[in-house]
């Protein structure tokens, strides 16, 4: 979905409010971290115990 959204940023002609830039530099950022993680434990699985686990109330308490 980032792939997508980012390009539209361009077209816009207005200055952004901040709540839309602060919705895409988290976005864009949790993003990041995400693709970090998971090419760590695909490529490198020795390192996947000293990795942060999410709690699973972690991810109730976002949605």
């Amino acid at each position: 979905m980032m792939w997508a959204m980012i390009p539209r940023l361009w077209t816009y002609q207005v200055e952004l409010p901040a709540r839309t830039v602060v919705h895409l530099v988290l976005g864009i950022s949790i993003g990041a971290i995400l693709t970090i993680k998971i090419s760590i434990v695909r490529w490198f699985k020795y390192l996947e115990k000293s990795l942060v686990r999410v709690k699973p109330w972690v991810s109730w308490t976002l949605f």
